[in-house]
């Protein structure tokens, strides 16, 4: 007698999500976001989530993204900054605080809503600038610690808890020298000078979009500092940068800049990973797929030596203290040589073999 097939895996879900924004100036403010359950039958209670944030006058389902959060091997949020597309509230170009302040949100709801922990960041352009900044609250103190008791669980400048949970983040495209941008004055000097404000005109899904873009707001952005990321970024997050080389928007030496200082952070098990893709643009247009395959390829491999990790620990300590001294001793031997500097960098066209230290004189030409 034969037996039966097993019954298929359960399909995932995808629910929208509309989270309030207590700190704008809208009481009926909402950030709406997409929520992508792996196993919806599933209790949510305890299970890691990803973070898909988008960049400048982007949406929850531009580009890559997508496609991304069906892949990836966890249930994933992603969703709309105040100003674009379904969220409420006002666009501007300076507003990464209020950025920095929707990711507290969302990342708070999960958290305290339905039980997720937030172990995954994946940031597009500026969307990784303001994922980046808000990780970074992970190393100040939380209310009761001396931080500021804030509405929505911390975020801004002080600390969070949620972000605290963050295991690994994804830096795309992501820009760190922010002066560069000063250049959109003279794009729309013209139209500053007759009417105070430039327009940037832009398609947002497939709708045209104008955009008022004012000095002072090119001004503030141009001045973000950026030197939180080796100051005070946790050094126990693993960071995988990925970068095109033909990307007219985001020169790729800031890629090379991120990757030094993500090296730079002091202490912890922190790795940092950067992969250039040949012809990619700003957007990875026709790339789409070599990006999500990189994200969650580097997923899996942090989980499996996560997974190594505790077997080792288990190991040690059944066989007693002491044993097994002085083996793996060194930066940069076998699976450990991602800890050397500009580590494990890769190369489009699935190349995985670390290629050392490429020439900074080369590659700030990009």
């Amino acid at each position: 007698m034969s037996s039966s097939p097993p019954p298929p895996p359960p399909a995932s879900s995808s629910t929208k999500l509309f989270i309030p924004q207590p700190k704008d100036e809208d009481p009926s403010c909402r950030i709406v976001g997409i929520l992508e359950r792996k196993r919806p039958e599933e209790n949510t209670q305890g299970k890691p989530i990803a973070l898909i944030i988008h960049g400048s006058m982007g949406h929850k389902d531009y580009i890559y993204q997508r496609k991304l959060a069906a892949l990836l091997p966890i249930d994933s949020f992603r969703f709309d900054f105040r100003g674009n597309l379904e969220s409420g509230g006002k666009w501007s170009l300076a507003a990464l605080p209020n950025e920095i302040d929707d990711i507290q949100c969302v990342a708070h709801h999960l958290h305290t809503v339905y039980g997720y922990l937030i172990r995954v960041v994946i940031g597009h352009s500026k969307g990784s600038v303001t994922s980046c900044k808000w990780i970074a609250g992970a190393t100040k103190p939380l209310p009761g610690e001396g931080g500021e008791e804030e509405e929505g669980g911390g975020g801004g400048e002080g600390g969070s808890e949620e972000a605290r949970q963050v295991r690994a983040f994804v830096n795309v495209a992501g820009r760190h020298r922010m002066y560069v941008r000063r250049h959109l004055y003279d794009l729309h000097e013209e139209a500053i000078k007759a009417q105070g404000y430039g327009i940037w005109k832009v398609k947002v899904a497939g709708k045209p979009v104008d955009a008022r873009v004012y000095p002072h707001d090119i001004e503030a952005f141009s001045s973000w500092d950026t030197t939180y990321v080796s100051r005070d970024f946790p050094s126990n997050v693993d960071v995988l940068t990925i970068h095109g080389l033909e990307d007219g928007i985001v020169p790729p030496y800031d890629a090379v800049l991120h990757a030094q200082a993500f090296d730079d952070r002091v202490g912890g098990e922190g790795k940092h990973t950067l992969h250039f893709i040949e012809e990619a643009d700003h957007n990875f247009k026709g790339h789409h797929e070599e990006v999500n395959a990189t994200i969650v390829e580097w997923l899996e491999r942090l989980e499996q030596q996560e997974q190594q990790a505790e077997k080792g620990e288990k190991k040690g300590s059944s066989e007693g203290e002491g044993e097994g001294e002085g083996e793996g001793e060194g930066e940069g031997e076998g699976e450990g040589g991602l800890r050397v500097k500009f580590t494990g960098i890769w190369r489009s066209r699935r190349v995985r073999r670390p290629i050392g230290s490429p020439s900074l004189a080369s590659l700030s030409k990009l």
